[in-house]
């Protein structure tokens, strides 16, 4: 299995005036059936507007879940369509 350490595109600070933030990061990637497919490892992170401001005392909410392509090609959909009704939200990847 393939492991790496989560790594953010843009710093935190890049954020400092935003009131949410959310980051999906691939943990790993593994094989996990017969056939050959595979599954994709996110982190699920939601950071408090005092962490965005570089305040560490505040509670940094991180959720880990598996995703298969299926799955994953939806949630990117759900996310266009997000950023499209949001004027302010914006994707990176």
């Amino acid at each position: 299995m393939e492991t790496k350490p989560f790594e953010t595109l843009l710093p935190p600070n890049r954020f400092h005036k935003c009131d949410f933030r959310f980051d999906i990061n691939v943990a790993n990637r593994a094989a996990h059936n017969l056939n050959g497919s595979y599954e994709l490892r996110m982190q699920l992170e939601t950071v408090g507007e005092k962490d965005l401001a570089g305040d560490n005392n505040s509670v940094i909410e991180r959720r880990t879940f598996s995703l298969d392509a299926t799955t994953l090609q939806f949630l990117s959909q759900e996310l266009d369509k997000m950023i499209a009704t949001i004027p302010k939200c914006q994707r990176f990847r």
